[in-house]
C-alpha cells in the first residue's frame, strides 16, 4: 500500500525581477514583508538541476504578507544566468501574471497606496462587480509589467460567481 500524501497550502511562487531592489521597494509599499535576504547567496548547481536547467544563478528574497507558517510566499529574483529578456511587446499587450490579493476594504487600500504614489489602472466597486460577488476590485503593476489584484468578496463569498456571465456555447 503505498504511503499517504497531501498538499497543505500553496507554499511559494517566484516572479522574475529585473531590478531586485525596486521591486522590494515596491511590495514593501504594499504590504509585504522580507522574511529572507538571499541576494549574496551563490546558488549550487543543483538548483540548475531542479529547475530543469543548464544554469541558474540570481539574487532574490523572499516576501510574505503575514509570516505565519502556512502563509503563501513571494520568492523576488533577479536572474543573473540566464538573464530575464526585454518584453518585446507593450504591457497592454502582453498576457498578464496576475497576483490576487484578498482585501479587506479595497476602497481604502486604493486610496492609501495611491496616496504613497503606487498607480492603480482601475478601482471598481459597482452594481456589475456586485452582480458577480465581488464587492470591490483594484489593480495596479508591479515595476516589470505584473499585475496585482487587491479584490474584496461579497459577504459569505470566496470566489467571484462567473455562473452569472454569458456562457460560450
Amino acid at each position: 500500500m503505498p504511503e499517504q500524501w497531501n498538499i497543505r497550502c500553496l507554499s511559494h511562487f517566484t516572479l522574475a525581477v529585473r531590478n531586485l531592489e525596486r521591486s522590494i521597494e515596491f511590495y514593501t509599499k504594499v504590504g509585504f514583508q522580507m522574511i529572507h535576504d538571499r541576494r549574496n547567496a551563490i546558488w549550487p548547481d543543483m538548483v540548475a538541476e531542479n529547475f530543469g536547467m543548464r544554469v541558474a544563478s540570481g539574487r532574490g528574497v523572499l516576501m510574505a504578507i503575514d509570516a505565519g507558517e502556512l502563509h503563501t510566499r513571494l520568492d523576488l529574483i533577479q536572474w543573473l544566468d540566464p538573464t530575464l529578456p526585454e518584453p518585446t511587446a507593450p504591457v497592454e499587450e502582453r498576457v498578464p501574471t496576475l497576483i490576487a490579493l484578498l482585501t479587506e476594504n479595497v476602497v481604502a487600500a486604493y486610496h492609501d497606496l495611491q496616496s504613497k504614489g503606487i498607480e492603480f489602472i482601475v478601482l471598481r466597486d459597482d452594481e456589475q462587480h456586485h452582480s458577480l460577488g465581488i464587492k470591490a476590485v483594484s489593480l495596479c503593476r508591479d515595476p516589470d509589467g505584473n499585475l496585482l489584484e487587491f479584490i474584496e468578496y461579497m459577504p459569505g463569498l470566496r470566489n467571484s460567481q462567473p455562473q452569472q456571465l454569458e456562457q460560450r456555447a
